[in-house]
């Protein structure tokens, strides 16, 4: 058998997989309209290009509880036959191909994977790969997701769009501020307009994560997660911006802080920050973030801008430009700049290997 090409992504606190094949787009969880439906997972549905698409809660497909859903939170669309459906997950990861050697059907150990449900949708686990769950065809646990039962309440002969005609049972996302709101429903309202593959092709996907209080982007190819701070262990006669190691789930990540190299305060480490686990041609290692403001974004090559000599304090040597972007819920209608990381550069520049002998 040939190796498989899979989208990884996390829910809750772990990494499943699902072939490629299956996967059309991905974008930021916008605002969905809540209604009635026999579908007992159905999260809601949400206007996309003008045709309605099913979003599905993972959790409740997988027979666990649903959190509240988080600004952070993405939408995978899956295409099956003439299916088409989202599913929620927490963070979408980069393409990881798996061969056959690196995979198990023995799941009854994982903490997941628990009931006859989950032994449906889960088909394999590869513990080789970095403990991924992958799911089996979504045909097999998803079914037939019916456009016309979840709009047979309206009549017929009611006037307009059946997409505006459908009712709002409950309000989506009840705990989110009204500045959560306002961006669910803007990015509700980017998603009606017509968007050609030319257009998707263009895209730039990054990842937005904040030093201090400085936006950084990074290419999100190089991006493999975002996880929690956990124990730290130091390694010696190493340069301050090498932190130490972190065991992630068995694998040992030398952990970086950037901020010296931006010529940012360098202040101390808090439990809360976050740790954005990068892959950059075989090299992994981690780089611990005050906060992961967006986990993808989308940016078209023209708007990233020269740097302005003398417009900063920011050292400019590691960054390829600047871009402008919308804050997330702190400030939803304040723009701010991005710089876009030049992270090879700094691999290889920056003193991030080291070779010393201890």
């Amino acid at each position: 058998m040939k190796e498989q090409s899979y989208c990884t992504f996390r829910l809750n606190n772990s990494i499943y997989g699902i072939e490629n094949s299956y996967i059309e787009e991905v974008f930021a969880l916008p605002e969905l309209t809540v209604v009635s439906s026999p579908y007992r997972n159905l999260a809601g549905v949400v206007n996309l290009r003008g045709k309605i698409l099913p979003v599905m809660d993972l959790n409740l497909v997988l027979g666990m509880p649903s959190p509240d859903y988080q600004i952070t939170d993405s939408i995978l669309v899956l295409r099956w036959e003439d299916s088409q459906v989202g599913i929620i997950v927490n963070e979408v990861y980069k393409e990881k191909t798996i061969s056959p050697d690196q995979i198990t059907t023995q799941l009854s150990n994982h903490r997941d994977v628990e009931g006859k449900d989950c032994q449906t949708i889960i088909a394999d686990f590869s513990q080789r790969a970095g403990d991924i769950l992958i799911l089996n065809h979504p045909e097999t646990w998803m079914g037939s997701i019916e456009i016309e039962t979840i709009l047979s309440k309206i009549p017929d002969n009611s006037p307009g769009d059946r997409f505006r005609l459908l009712t709002q049972e409950s309000i989506f996302c009840p705990k989110a501020t009204p500045e959560e709101r306002i961006i669910f429903q803007e990015r509700a309202d980017n998603l009606k307009a017509e968007v050609t593959s030319q257009d998707l092709t263009d895209l730039k996907p990054i990842s937005a994560i904040v030093l201090n209080d400085r936006f950084f982007g990074i290419d999100l190819a190089m991006v493999r997660e975002f996880t929690d701070l956990s124990r730290v262990t130091p390694i010696p006669c190493c340069p301050k911006h090498i932190i130490g190691n972190m065991n992630l789930r068995g694998e040992i990540i030398t952990l970086i802080d950037l901020r010296g190299f931006f010529h940012l305060p360098i202040d101390p480490i808090l439990e809360e920050y976050k740790v954005m686990v990068v892959d950059f041609e075989g090299i992994v290692f981690g780089v611990i973030v005050t906060e992961v403001a967006e986990s993808m974004l989308f940016l078209k090559p023209s708007e990233i801008m020269p740097l302005s000599t003398g417009s900063d304090a920011i050292n400019d040597e590691y960054l390829q430009g600047v871009a402008s972007y919308r804050e997330n819920a702190r400030a939803p209608q304040a723009l701010r700049d991005i710089a876009i990381l030049d992270l090879p550069k700094i691999l290889l520049n920056g003193g991030l290997i080291v070779d010393e002998v201890v």
